[in-house]
């Protein structure tokens, strides 16, 4: 439905509200002209510098501020975070952002804050300030008006509340101190910035419930006693308890303050200090620790703890050690700090004169040797000398009776005909003893803990070295009497085993055989001369008896068949027996050319060859004398053996070979006379070309023949391709007159 026609009365009472209102709005606007211009004219006043700060940035400025930073335009300073223009520490050491933050919390609690601050131009001049900052909300917004105001001419003076501050500020600082402030009626606590981070907190005012769950529950009992005790009595409050930091776990804190009373005389707040006192707690629990620590020692290890005074008359002597000396806990007290062992009052003069000692005190207790490894200071704190004492008579007895058998194994090493060295698992020498100096050329004290395969002697290439390699590679098979050469010396080398735990090193005995050999090889040579003293008295008896038969079938047997001959008739009778006696006789001379040729003794060996070849008969062999570059005459025994052994390897191949052709070469080399023989024979096994050819078939007396002159015998044959036999023999021409 459509509304009602307004009427008469009711337009007249709508246009008097209406005036009503338009009258309130006309004041309320001239008020607003009016507040704004006083407003206006408070901001832009020509003698101090404002701003306004939102959101820690500066919004707005009037033109002292401008002048009094030395800028020009407004858009220098606008948009720039507050304190842009400011020395970055001040005067009581904080950074300039950390004062000015605690300075912006102070007015946001407070709804002011005023403070004297260090500037600073963008050309670099420091000035003085002082800052007024009142907080304003507007529109649900939080504003800062900020006033400064140039201090230069009035910059704090020495003993103004201004230093005072800057003092308190300082003194904070150093020594690492919050503020913290309870106001009792209302039981609010304030803390600033470095309390707030000592606590782990975020907000400046807090209540003691808010606080309590920070506190080490078994803490909190004592801290509310000690508090409440402090505000009943008005004493100071002084208390250390553990703190639950949110992020660095357990801390020790110390709290310190004052009751301060109203105008009624009634306690009205409690301001104090609180610090972190962490580190010096632990400082105190290790202390205690160690010296818990060094108490268990002392009465339960060998210890001696001693003080003396500055006259060295003993204040303390406690510990363990002093049962094995035979004394008590402090019985010496009063008497001169040295009278258990004398040897030690030098050392404690020295700790008196403030020197660091360190030292084996040496003595006797009822007969009985005693050592005590002592170490001595001068406190200067408690102004007297300390002598920790440790009974070592075990160790340096055990010492003693190492040193002795070190020394002894070492004599007994050094006059060891042998040479020795050691070495560890690892193989770095830990012997080697003069002999081994001597036969290496190196001194002990540059080998000892060097690597012993790296000695050239051991290289892994020789037979000795090969089996220290093995050795250490974990084969612990001893090795006896390995051979080598040092130093022109010949040696030999035993490498033993030497266990170590799980492990092994290797003692080596290396023995200087060079003589041992020499008298070996002087023996073998004697040997040989006596053998060849012994086969050429045999060979000359042999010529000698072959020389008495052959002048027996000559003078003897030849003789008689001659006379023989001539006693028969000259008949046809005897013809036969003629013949007969003609054959003996010739065969008679044939023997007795053979057993001693005396052409070879007239003429040389080869016309006595010549000859030889002339006796042999060769109906079914077909036999080659060949001699190269004989000279006129060689030495007696060399001719006599040369022909003698032509003569029976002529034989052999007579007798034996069933050869029909042969040949024997007879040469000579400067200083080497070579004789040959060849077959085309039915040969036999041979052993290898060596110079002790096989027995039989005639060659054992060539070859002690041969043995005689020194010379060297090679026999090569097998079944069905004949036999070549060499012999050399060493010669030089017999000069003749």
């Amino acid at each position: 439905m459509p509304d009602p026609a307004p009427t008469a009365d009711t337009t007249a009472t709508e246009l008097v509200r209406l005036r009503a209102e338009l009258a309130l709005a006309r004041a309320a606007q001239v008020q607003a002209e009016t507040r704004a211009t006083y407003y206006q004219q408070l901001f832009e006043q020509p003698r101090k510098a404002v701003v306004i700060v939102r959101n820690g940035l500066y919004a707005d400025c009037n033109p002292m501020a401008l002048h009094l930073l030395g800028l020009r335009h407004r858009d220098e300073l606008l948009g720039r975070p507050i304190g842009s223009f400011s020395a970055p520490t001040q005067p009581d050491g904080r950074p300039a952002a950390a004062r000015l933050t605690d300075m912006l919390e102070q007015a946001h609690r407070l709804g002011w804050a005023r403070f004297s601050w260090l500037g600073k131009r963008p050309s670099g001049e420091e000035f003085w300030e002082e800052f007024l900052i009142t907080a304003i909300w507007l529109e649900g917004e939080l504003l800062y008006h900020v006033i400064w105001e140039d201090t230069a001419s009035r910059r704090p003076r020495p003993g103004s509340s201004h230093e005072s501050e800057n003092r308190l500020q300082l003194a904070l600082v150093a020594t690492a101190s919050g503020v913290w402030i309870s106001h009792l009626p209302t039981h609010k606590l304030y803390c600033d910035q470095r309390t707030r981070q000592i606590l782990g907190i975020t907000e400046a005012i807090s209540s003691w419930e808010e606080l309590q769950p920070l506190v080490y529950p078994a803490d909190v009992a004592p801290l509310q006693a000690a508090f409440h005790r402090s505000v009943r009595e008005q004493q100071p409050f002084d208390v250390e308890f553990r703190l639950l930091h949110p992020t660095e776990g357990t801390r020790h804190l110390l709290a310190m303050g004052q009751v301060q009373l109203d105008g009624q005389h009634q306690p009205l707040r409690l301001t104090g200090l609180l610090r972190d006192v962490t580190d010096r707690h632990r400082t105190r629990h290790e202390l205690t620790l160690k010296n818990q620590l060094l108490e268990r020692m002392l009465q339960n290890l060998p210890l001696i703890l001693g003080r003396f005074d500055r006259q060295g008359r003993l204040l303390e002597l406690t510990g363990a050690g002093l049962r094995h000396l035979h004394v008590t806990d402090n019985e010496g007290v009063g008497q001169p700090a040295g009278y258990l062992m004398p040897g030690m009052q030098e050392h404690i003069t020295q700790v008196l004169a403030g020197q660091t000692v360190r030292f084996v005190a040496r003595g006797q207790v009822q007969g009985e040797p005693v050592f005590l490894h002592c170490f001595g200071f001068f406190d200067e704190s408690q102004q007297c000398g300390v002598m920790f004492s440790i009974n070592v008579t075990e160790s340096e007895l055990s010492k003693e009776r190492l040193r002795t058998e070190k020394e002894f194994t070492e004599r007994l090493l050094n006059h060891s005909a042998d040479a020795i060295v050691a070495c560890d698992p690892q193989g770095h020498i830990t012997a080697w003893n003069r002999v081994m100096e001597q036969l290496s050329g190196l001194p002990a004290a540059t080998m000892l803990g060097q690597p012993l395969p790296e000695f050239s002697v051991f290289r892994p290439d020789t037979r000795q070295g090969a089996a220290l390699h093995s050795m250490l590679a974990g084969q612990l098979t001893p090795h006896y009497n390995v051979p080598f050469h040092c130093h022109d010396q010949d040696c030999e080398a035993s490498l033993l085993p030497l266990p170590e735990g799980n492990e092994c090193g290797v003692l080596i005995v290396i023995r200087d055989v060079t003589q041992r050999n020499q008298l070996t090889a002087e023996a073998s040579r004697q040997q040989q001369r006596r053998q060849h003293e012994i086969m050429a008295a045999v060979l000359e008896a042999q010529e000698t008896e072959r020389r008495r038969i052959a002048e027996g079938l000559h003078n003897g047997v030849g003789q008689l068949l001659y006379a023989a001959k001539l006693s028969l008739p000259p008949t046809g009778e005897v013809h036969e027996t003629r013949n007969l006696l003609e054959e003996a006789i010739r065969a008679t001379r044939t023997i007795s050319f053979e057993l001693t040729p005396g052409v070879l003794a007239d003429f040389g060996l080869k016309t006595a060859l010549e000859e030889l070849f002339k006796r042999v008969p060769h109906h079914h062999l077909r036999v080659q004398l060949r001699v190269q570059h004989l000279p006129e005459r060689l030495p007696a025994a060399v001719e006599m053996a040369a022909y003698r052994i032509m003569q029976e390897l002529l034989n052999n191949i007579l007798k034996h070979a069933r050869a029909s052709e042969a040949t024997l070469l007879v040469r000579y080399r400067p200083t080497t006379l070579e004789l040959s023989a060849e077959d085309n024979g039915i040969g036999f096994e041979a052993a290898l070309p060596t110079t002790a050819p096989p027995r039989g078939l005639g060659l054992t007396s060539i070859r002690h023949r041969v043995e005689l002159l020194l010379g060297t015998l090679t026999v090569d044959s097998a079944p069905g391709r004949g036999t070549l036999v060499c012999i050399s023999l060493p010669c030089s021409p017999e000069a003749r007159s």
